[in-house]
C-alpha cells in the first residue's frame, strides 16, 4: 500500500467501475490507495466484486448499482455515498452509455444546444448534494499523472 496518503478524509464518487480492467475500477484503487474512500457505481452486480476487492486490500469502499440516464437513481447513488462516506469531494464521472437510438432521443433538446452542460445527466440539474472542491485531490493528481481527478462538479 502507497505510504503517502494525501486524499485521506476525502471520498471519492467513481462512475462506470464494475469491470475489473477497466479505467474506472483502476482510478478506484488509486483514489483508494492515496487515502480516499470509495464509492464504485456500475450497471451491474459485479460493482460489489470490485469492492470486495478494494476493501479487501484495506480500502473502504461502498458499491452501488444504478442506471445513471435515470435522474433519480443518479440522485440516490449521490445521497447513498454521503450517507456511508461524507461529503463527495473528488468525482470520476467515467460512466459509459451505449444506446440504439439517437442521442438526440436521450437528452432534452436544451442541453443539447449547450456544448459545456451536454454530456450525461450529472449536468442536466444541479447534483443532488454540493460537491467540494478538493485541494488535496488535485495535488494528487498533478503529482501522479495516472490519477484522473476533477476537483470541481
Amino acid at each position: 500500500m502507497t505510504t503517502s496518503r494525501p486524499l485521506a478524509g476525502q471520498v471519492a464518487l467513481i462512475t462506470g467501475s464494475g469491470s475489473s480492467s477497466g479505467i474506472g475500477f483502476a482510478c478506484a484503487r488509486r483514489l483508494g490507495l492515496l487515502g480516499a474512500r470509495v464509492a464504485l457505481t456500475s450497471t451491474t452486480e459485479r460493482v460489489r466484486l470490485r469492492a470486495a476487492e478494494l476493501a479487501a486490500a484495506g480500502i473502504p469502499a461502498t458499491a452501488h448499482v444504478a442506471d445513471l440516464t435515470d435522474s433519480d437513481q443518479a440522485s440516490d447513488l449521490v445521497a447513498a455515498a454521503v450517507a456511508e462516506h461524507g461529503p463527495v469531494t473528488v468525482l470520476v464521472n467515467n460512466a459509459g452509455m451505449r444506446s440504439l437510438t439517437s442521442p438526440e432521443s436521450l437528452v432534452p433538446a436544451a442541453v443539447r444546444r449547450d456544448p459545456i452542460r451536454g454530456p450525461g445527466w450529472w449536468s442536466l440539474t444541479p447534483p443532488p448534494v454540493h460537491i467540494e472542491p478538493s485541494p488535496a485531490a488535485a495535488m494528487a493528481a498533478a503529482e501522479d499523472q495516472h490519477v484522473l481527478v476533477g476537483d470541481q462538479v
